[in-house]
């Protein structure tokens, strides 16, 4: 092993530990906040006191507001371990997760009991604000991530990456082909009907459904540039 090899070795150990610690304070955290919203659940059903009831069903609401960002950000994160190395979001949406990270840990480590307004029987500002700043984070990469690479690249390697664009790529010259052939033909058949009306219909009405076809092809094109980054021709 090469000297400058050390620190390099060292920093990506040091960021796997950050994650496993993460990792495993988000796993207890959301089995603790689970607990305190199964009892949080049986007291707002029991007893006798309505306004104990109102306030333990208000948290219990608040605990499972918790766990759905712990469970948005352990989703988004499965989406970006899972994309390849060479995919070029990789990067920024480890950058983007980085960020997201405290904001999450912040609210979800928040303790009920202080951030509900014993008066109005609702969640502090303080609790929504910092829910705010956490969904915004995980919003930012799920944007990111559904977001087009680039224009006119596909990443290589899998069956919706490669395999089903190529797929769509190759109907769509086809498709493409097959409508200029047509208008082609029909303006042949004009040429040669002559006076022949039955000729002049033909082409007339080969002509109405090429026209159809390249409507459809255009509105095709157009739907799957919209929302996806497939190169169909290596210009547009």
């Amino acid at each position: 092993m090469k000297l400058f090899q050390i620190p390099i070795l060292l920093l990506l150990a040091f960021f796997f530990l950050v994650s496993s610690v993460y990792a495993d304070e988000f796993e207890d955290r959301a089995g603790v906040l689970d607990a305190r919203y199964t009892i949080l659940a049986q007291e707002a059903n029991s007893g006798s006191d309505e306004t104990k009831q109102a306030i333990a069903g208000v948290k219990a609401l608040m605990v499972n507001r918790q766990l759905d960002v712990i469970n948005a950000y352990t989703s988004v994160k499965a989406r970006v371990d899972a994309l390849i190395a060479a995919d070029p979001k990789k990067s920024d949406a480890n950058t983007l997760l980085e960020n997201a990270k405290d904001p999450v840990a912040s609210f979800m480590n928040l303790n009920v009991d202080s951030q509900i307004d014993q008066d109005t029987i609702e969640p502090k500002g303080n609790f929504n604000t910092k829910e705010s700043e956490a969904l915004n984070k995980i919003t930012k990469i799920n944007t990111h991530l559904l977001s087009p690479s680039r224009p006119g690249q596909v990443p290589k390697g899998d069956l919706l990456e490669d395999f089903i664009p190529g797929i769509i790529r190759i109907l769509f010259r086809f498709a493409s082909l097959a409508v200029l052939v047509s208008f082609v033909v029909s303006g042949v058949m004009f040429v040669m009907a002559f006076s022949n009306d039955e000729r002049i219909s033909k082409a007339k009405s080969m002509l109405y459904y090429s026209l159809i076809g390249f409507a459809f092809v255009t509105l095709a094109f157009a739907i799957i540039k919209a929302v996806t980054d497939i190169d169909f021709f290596g210009f547009i």
